[in-house]
């Protein structure tokens, strides 16, 4: 079982990262003031930890966590950011590509430096090959977001 430093480590490099990027084609049409949308994701960050940590202690109950966790950072991310709901949808989406190419990088990269060692998704381990896989693939995102909304 992981640590609870892993678990929070985890949450922070796989949370963190996608909010700001979620949240940054919409920088000028927030509805709240941005010192209030950071503390209410760093608030849901922490209960995503909290929910993941549950996942691990109750069997049976990593889906509907999960889904509980989805549907709290969509409340927020619709409650923060001012705009027409297929631009967000076509943000989540992208986003969601970039997220799956960073997963895929980082469990390319965990079995190529350590082939035949099973490792959790929480590990310090995979939490590091996740943040390389992150900033990988951050050019393609970075490139997709530019043609479609920045342009």
């Amino acid at each position: 079982m992981p640590a609870v430093w892993e678990i929070i480590c985890y949450s922070l490099v796989d949370i963190l990262p996608f909010v700001t990027l979620a949240l940054f084609p919409f920088r000028n049409h927030l509805r709240l003031p941005i010192r209030w949308i950071i503390w209410l994701f760093i608030t849901l960050c922490a209960i995503s930890g909290l929910l993941s940590w549950l996942a691990l202690c109750i069997p049976g109950s990593a889906a509907w966590l999960t889904v509980l966790s989805v549907f709290l950072y969509l409340g927020a991310y619709i409650f923060a950011v001012r705009a027409k709901p297929l631009k967000l949808l076509a943000v989540l989406m992208i986003l969601l590509n970039y997220a799956s190419l960073a997963t895929v990088t980082a469990t390319f990269l965990l079995f190529s430096f350590s082939p035949g060692r099973i490792s959790y998704s929480y590990s310090a381990q995979y939490t590091v090959f996740y943040a390389l896989g992150l900033l990988a693939a951050y050019p393609f995102y970075y490139k997709t977001l530019d043609s479609v909304y920045m342009s």
